[in-house]
């Protein structure tokens, strides 16, 4: 494969230290690297892969994402942007590359007074990320204020609507079918300005107090539990104060189950927030699932709710 790989894409890198590009700080050495920057560039990279039948996978901002030691497919990295000329802004909606930063989005709006997204203000990684997890926070998600996706289906681009997306909770149908985000286009609400800066920067304040500079996290391990989905007999054992807008945080069950002061190597359960791992430095691939198996186990045992990860294990 490095032959071919070597013939149709001179810019990869081989044997790339992935690290540094993901919150976490773990993986190891991606044997093939290829970064690229525009959207052209991104959507001819996976048409070589699929004409050549090459396994690939593909890097946003690094965020959410967990890398075992050893990675032996093509890794295409959309590189990540805060470049305003990628962002188009008409009256209350915005059009932009997938590739921006979600913050660089989310302090535009705000600037400008449009409602929506500000609870997102400083999540880390890129709007493409941003849209496959419908990343939200606060009670709000990104696909609240999405209009139209942009994608690649390997074939061609084309557009679908907000309910083509099959938003959902930290989930969409881009994490189970193939269609690669390129841009998006946003509608959002006028609202009060101030107000709405206030918002942001109250949470900004109490994201950085609770994210230290340098930790290293991928933000929330698991996802908050739907009410519908637990059955009465587990109901029964849950505090029903701990119940905010019809979920169940993944945090009290973590709670309540033990989880502070568990470890495996070098990551940890953090000793402010139980739904929160860290990576003293050294950790691997291999310790992060063992000690997410100990702590859905043990969340299992004692409430019959089975926790799903809302971070993605790149294999």
């Amino acid at each position: 494969m490095k032959k071919t790989l070597e013939k149709y894409f001179s810019g990869m890198k081989l044997d790339y230290n992935i690290v540094p590009q993901t919150t976490f700080g773990l993986g190891g050495y991606i044997r093939y690297y290829l970064p690229v920057k525009t959207t052209e560039d991104f959507v001819n990279a996976i048409k070589k892969t699929q004409k050549h039948k090459i396994p690939f996978r593909v890097l946003a901002g690094g965020s959410n994402v967990i890398f075992p030691e050893n990675f032996d497919k093509l890794l295409i990295h959309f590189l990540p942007s805060n470049d305003e000329l990628k962002t188009i802004i008409e009256n209350n909606s915005i059009l932009t590359e997938a590739n921006v930063s979600l913050n660089k989005l989310v302090e535009i709006s705000v600037a400008k007074g449009l409602e929506g997204l500000e609870s997102l203000i400083d999540i880390p990684g890129t709007i493409g990320g941003g849209i496959v997890g419908n990343a939200g926070a606060y009670g709000q998600s990104i696909s609240d204020c999405i209009d139209w996706v942009e994608v690649f289906d390997g074939e061609g681009i084309k557009k679908m609507s907000n309910e083509e997306c099959l938003f959902d909770y930290r989930d969409s149908i881009f994490k189970k079918k193939n269609l690669f985000v390129i841009r998006a286009g946003f509608k959002f609400e006028k609202g009060d300005k101030e107000i709405i800066k206030k918002r942001a920067e109250d949470i900004k304040i109490a994201r950085r107090l609770k994210y230290k500079k340098g930790l290293r996290c991928p933000g929330s391990f698991f996802k908050n539990v739907l009410i519908d989905n637990i059955s009465q007999e587990s109901l029964k054992l849950i505090d029903k104060d701990k119940i905010i807008n019809n979920r169940l945080p993944a945090g009290y069950l973590l709670e309540e189950s033990g989880a502070k002061g568990r470890s495996c190597g070098d990551i940890f359960v953090s000793d402010f927030h139980s739904n929160v791992l860290i990576n003293k430095g050294q950790g691997t691939y291999t310790q992060v699932k063992t000690l997410a198996e100990e702590l859905k186990r043990a969340v299992e045992n004692k409430f019959g709710i089975l926790l799903e990860e809302e971070v993605r294990y790149m294999l």
